[in-house]
C-alpha cells in the first residue's frame, strides 16, 4: 500500500509540473489582455524577470513581466494591456511568428494591414469589450516583433 500511495504522490506531482510547465502552449495571448497578475501567473507560473518601463509621459509607464522565449506582458493599473512577442519568441500569436513576410502575415490572419510604415503594420482584430490590435515590425522584410494590444489605450 506504501509503494502505491508513493507512486501515486510521484504521478500527481510530475503531472502538476508538467502542466505548470506548459501553459504557455495552452493560453493564446488575447485571452491574456485583460487579465490581473494573480491570474496571469497560475497560467504561467512567475516571470523570469520584472522591471519597469518608462513612457514618454507619466501616465504611459508600464511595469513588464518578461517570460524569456515567450511574453513581454505590459501591465497597466494592475491589468495587461499588451502582450509582446519578439524574434526569439518559441511561441505563434492568431497564427503568427516571427521570420513571416508581410504578406504570409496577412494571409495568416487574412485581413489586410489598416495601417503601415516602411517597417511595421497595424491589424484591427476584433472589437471586443475593447478594440484588440496587432502592431508586426519587420527587418528585412521579416516579421521580428509583435505587440498584441489594446486599442483604446
Amino acid at each position: 500500500m506504501k509503494k502505491i500511495t508513493s507512486g501515486l504522490f510521484l504521478f500527481l506531482l510530475l503531472s502538476f509540473l508538467l502542466s505548470a510547465t506548459d501553459g504557455f502552449s495552452s493560453v493564446m495571448p488575447d485571452r491574456l489582455i485583460g487579465m490581473n497578475p494573480l491570474k496571469f501567473m497560475e497560467l504561467l507560473g512567475p516571470p523570469d524577470s520584472v522591471y519597469p518601463l518608462r513612457g514618454e509621459e507619466e501616465w504611459q509607464d508600464d511595469v513588464v513581466f518578461f517570460y524569456e522565449g515567450e511574453y513581454y506582458l505590459y501591465l497597466y493599473q494592475n491589468r495587461i494591456w499588451q502582450v509582446r512577442m519578439d524574434e526569439n519568441s518559441r511561441l505563434s500569436t492568431l497564427g503568427v511568428q516571427p521570420g513571416l513576410s508581410s504578406a504570409q502575415v496577412a494571409e495568416n490572419l487574412n485581413m489586410a494591414a489598416e495601417h503601415s510604415g516602411e517597417e511595421w503594420e497595424i491589424y484591427f482584430l476584433a472589437e471586443l469589450p475593447y478594440p484588440l490590435r496587432l502592431r508586426v515590425f519587420y527587418r528585412e522584410g521579416r516579421a521580428v516583433d509583435f505587440y498584441l494590444y489594446r486599442g483604446d489605450f
